[in-house]
């Protein structure tokens, strides 16, 4: 994703920018063919990217507020929580991770790591967007780690 920011700064005004995003089939852990997959259309005005047309449909509201989670996210390192469903997702992944990325901070409903690993934000924040999202973007199933009661 990086890579795409990089190439389209400095592109004319009014270009038109199709990021098309898809999932690896080798590494993609679902059989649902939409996870992972999304277009996002619009033009370049004055250095912003005015998206126009997503596909799956996103309404206006929820793209923004998808954008700012991630905004947060790359900028502070602050993972925002707002529901219970949130919190049991993030505490689900921030125990079966613990040792491998040490102590979580709350300021508030925001969480970050102790010390600052941008990989390590993006294990924790991935099940909250999830859980937050799932209804407007197809994704895999949030891991509780609670095991099976049939077994």
């Amino acid at each position: 994703m990086r890579k795409a920011i990089g190439d389209v700064v400095g592109l004319p005004d009014s270009s038109t920018i199709c990021l098309a995003i898809a999932a690896d089939p080798n590494e993609s852990t679902s059989d649902h063919p939409r996870v992972g997959c999304a277009l996002y259309r619009g033009v370049d005005h004055e250095g912003i990217w005015r998206i126009a047309e997503t596909s799956p449909p996103v309404s206006q509201e929820t793209l923004a507020d998808a954008l700012a989670f991630v905004r947060e996210l790359v900028e502070s390192g602050r993972i925002a929580v707002r529901s219970p469903e949130e919190r049991r997702a993030f505490d689900a992944t921030a125990e079966m991770s613990a040792i491998v990325l040490g102590a979580v901070v709350w300021d508030g409903d925001r969480a970050r790591l102790a010390e600052p690993d941008e990989r390590g934000h993006l294990m924790l924040a991935t099940p909250v967007f999830r859980t937050r999202f799932a209804g407007s973007w197809s994704c895999n199933p949030v891991d509780l780690g609670e095991e099976d009661d049939d077994e």
